[in-house]
């Protein structure tokens, strides 16, 4: 019994190696910027109109079958610290393309790709395969391959937001301000200097993110809060808007809230409506010494509050 397994791996092992395939010639790329999914795609177009390819199409599904397991990642030959590896890179496929979608792109790097000499390319492990048809008729297919070298050749310098793409993203995100504010901070109280006289743990945060319904209206949902183990302490708060209407856009903003602040656990809050402008004030004093690199700047926020208090009963005794 194990004599045949033995026959049937080797035989099974010696059809794929001996399966031919064919290096793909790629025609141009190109970068487009999905804003609805705060997300960037480098096409790499395959030119079927010579040789064996000549009126092929891509097996769509062959594309995801081929490729599972694959590590590819963006490097930038410049400033190769900022890009922190955060992001996500998928392979998809069309009738005449293999494109290299990069989701979860940080605010760092939106920025990092106005800058047309970051010469940022992508670098994959493997080889990318992909199976071609002639037509509906013909029913042959031939696996193709896209190399980890031809991978980098047509990323490199082709990956790149122009001024109008890159604001599309931070919008989608959540406007300049807010991107400079999100934040998210961890810390620790030792136990001689907290209140319940226990070692406690802190968490301080601002989010702020537009709702994927309609692309074209600025509606956003924004949180903050200081929560932390000791659910008493006065100074924890939290704070939930459900709307967030913007109605200005560029470096500063014009915002209306509506939503919910209380401490930590409720048993106190109010319905809050507020309308304040934000905006980014230049750097006041420049010590970078006019080298390229990222920094946030000030943000002023003056603005107007409404709001109602809820009263609650019997609660938090």
């Amino acid at each position: 019994m194990k004599y045949l397994l033995s026959i049937l791996f080797i035989s099974i092992s010696f059809n794929v190696l001996a399966q031919e395939v064919y290096p793909a010639l790629i025609d141009s790329s190109k970068t487009l910027n999905d804003a609805y999914n705060k997300s960037i795609r480098i096409d790499m177009y395959i030119d079927t109109t010579k040789n064996e390819y000549k009126g092929c199409e891509i097996l769509v599904t062959s594309v995801f079958e081929l490729n599972k397991g694959y590590t590819l990642k963006l490097i930038s030959r410049k400033y190769p610290t900022l890009v922190n590896g955060g992001e996500k890179i998928h392979i998809l496929g069309s009738s005449n393309k293999i494109s290299l979608k990069v989701t979860n792109v940080s605010d760092g790097l939106i920025r990092l790709l106005e800058d047309s000499i970051a010469d940022i390319y992508i670098q994959s492990d493997r080889d990318i395969f992909f199976k071609i048809k002639k037509d509906n008729i013909d029913s042959t297919l031939k696996t193709c391959k896209i190399t980890k070298y031809q991978i980098e050749k047509y990323t490199s310098k082709k990956i790149y937001l122009t001024n109008s793409m890159a604001k599309e993203l931070i919008e989608a995100k959540g406007g300049n301000v807010f991107i400079s504010q999100n934040q998210i901070d961890i810390g620790v109280i030792p136990a001689e200097n907290a209140s319940s006289k226990k070692t406690e743990y802190t968490t301080s945060f601002k989010f702020r993110e537009r709702y994927p319904f309609y692309s074209k209206f600025p509606l956003y949902f924004y949180t903050e809060g200081l929560v932390s183990t000791n659910s008493k302490d006065s100074l924890n708060y939290l704070s939930i808007y459900p709307v967030n209407y913007n109605f200005t856009k560029e470096n500063y903003e014009l915002i209306f809230q509506l939503g919910v602040e209380g401490n930590q656990t409720f048993t106190n809050y109010r319905i809050s409506g507020n309308l304040f402008w934000n905006g980014i004030i230049p750097n006041l004093i420049n010590l970078t010494g006019d080298e390229d690199r990222l920094r946030l700047k000030p943000v002023i926020k003056v603005g107007l509050k409404l709001y109602k208090e809820i009263k609650t009963i019997g609660l938090g005794n």
